[in-house]
């Protein structure tokens, strides 16, 4: 065989090696591509989930506190109301029926 074809031939085989190396690094390339990619989107849907769970506790805890500061207000207005109404619709009768319960009741124990 003639020295240029053997060269030619042997530039060819090299050449298509080459290639094939490429082609394996470029796969590979896009396969750590890809679990990285997978690998970044399961850790964003952990932390989307716990911002979830924290986003839920936090409104349960709002809500119960605000439950409780309804409630002492509704007391605390409940209160009020009575202490402006009760004096204007007691009568002495009342008070000393109150007084002898209380009576009543302290000689008893």
């Amino acid at each position: 065989m003639w020295p240029v074809l053997e060269a030619l031939n042997e530039s060819i085989a090299a050449g298509k090696a080459h290639d094939q190396r490429i082609d394996m690094m470029r796969d590979k390339i896009a396969a750590e591509g890809e679990n990285r990619k997978q690998q970044i989107i399961a850790d964003a849907k952990n932390q989307c989930d716990q911002m979830i769970i924290k986003a839920r506790q936090r409104i349960e805890n709002d809500l119960k506190q605000a439950t409780q500061q309804l409630r002492a207000e509704m007391v605390d207005t409940a209160v009020d109301q009575a202490a402006r109404l009760l004096p204007r619709q007691m009568t002495d009768q009342d008070n000393q029926r109150i007084l002898d319960q209380f009576l009543d009741a302290d000689i008893t124990r």
